[in-house]
């Protein structure tokens, strides 16, 4: 299980996976479990958008790309909804709302970042 749990970090499925199996297995995990779980997907979308940093600055969220990586600015811009900042290495987006609807999107709006920035998933 801790193979697979470190295996999220490339794929949010196992994210997803990892929680199921603790829960069969233990019952419910603590809030401080649920959190971590609910960070982990985010963040395995931003690394397999080929990211470095996801974080949040006050009420937004950035991601970061290595300095080497220039993003197609006019593609994200054509497929991210207006509010969302793209720079040259960086993408924010405001987190609007209670967590459960904010995190919603942000994964909506990661994975427009993984299909135009990304990589293939680890074993394609």
């Amino acid at each position: 299980m801790l193979a697979r749990f470190l295996m999220a970090r490339e794929q949010p499925t196992v994210v997803d996976r990892v929680a199921a199996e603790l829960a069969d297995r233990l019952g419910q995990p603590p809030a401080s479990v649920q959190n971590l779980l609910v960070i982990l997907r985010p963040r395995a979308l931003a690394h397999r958008a080929g990211a470095s940093s996801i974080q949040r600055q006050g009420d937004a969220v950035a991601i970061a790309w290595p300095g080497n990586h220039e993003l197609d600015r006019i593609a994200l811009k054509a497929r991210l909804p207006p509010e969302a900042g793209i720079g040259r290495h960086q993408v924010s987006m405001p987190l609007d709302g209670v967590p459960s609807e904010w995190l919603a999107k942000l994964e909506r709006r990661l994975m427009v970042a993984v299909t135009t920035e990304g990589r293939p998933a680890a074993g394609t």
